[in-house]
């Protein structure tokens, strides 16, 4: 029931600032996008090192496993 007070006030305030609620939208594009080209370094640095972590992760949960297994 709450849910639906809270999609009767969005609906409300969308119809409201239509108009306005465009401009916003490509504001915060535009914003984003400049953000995404200025961070393009470190971006660049997280996603270069995500695939070691995740694979000492991997790795981790390989060994758990058959620790497991050996276990049962």
């Amino acid at each position: 029931m709450v849910f639906s007070g809270y999609f009767t006030i969005l609906l409300f305030i969308s119809i409201l600032f239509e108009d306005r609620l465009g401009r916003l939208s490509f504001a915060i594009g535009v914003t984003g996008a400049g953000v995404a080209v200025a961070l393009q370094d470190v971006l660049a640095s997280i996603a270069a090192l995500s695939p070691s972590v995740f694979q000492s992760f991997t790795l981790w949960e390989t060994e758990f496993r058959s620790a497991i297994r050996k276990v049962t």
